[in-house]
């Protein structure tokens, strides 16, 4: 025994080679859950990650970084299909859907003023925002709008 490692060094003397190994397929359990991850974890978001630093016309930029520390407003849209509401409700659809649509904004204020950024709502009725939502939102009518954002300064 070496003094040094402590380790007792050992040799064949029978001069024969050592078996060959055997080839393994026990890696095939593993293949699904690696084809998995790729196709639903590691593909989209390198395809994210890429996609973060092109424009529109798909020319590598640094602007959409740069534009994380601007202010943005987001502008949420509750629609409503009045006929199934009529149908459901008689003449208190329209109030049936805008009561929904308000609950739903009322958690988008929640949601908001949780994250501190500023929240605005309002109903209205028109029809441009139907048409540009459109064919999603074809036979749809505005009920509420959120404008959510960076707040103002309280004093």
């Amino acid at each position: 025994m070496s003094s040094q490692t402590g380790w007792v060094e050992t040799r064949d003397t029978t001069g024969a080679r050592p078996a060959p190994r055997r080839f393994s397929w026990s890696w095939l359990g593993v293949v699904p859950f690696f084809l998995f991850a790729f196709a639903f974890l590691i593909y989209p978001a390198a395809s994210l990650f890429v996609s973060s630093f092109q424009n529109a016309a798909g020319q590598f930029t640094l602007d959409n970084i740069i534009g994380l520390s601007q202010p943005f407003i987001l502008d949420a849209y509750w629609l409503s299909d009045l006929d199934r509401a009529f149908a459901r409700f008689g003449n208190r659809g329209y109030r049936a859907a805008q009561l929904e649509a308000a609950i739903e904004g009322g958690k988008a204020y929640l949601a908001a003023y949780a994250l501190h950024l500023g929240a605005t709502g309002l109903t209205f009725f028109d029809d441009d925002v139907t048409a540009f939502f459109s064919p999603h939102a074809a036979g749809k009518s505005v009920m509420f709008l959120v404008a959510l954002g960076p707040g103002g300064r309280r004093s």
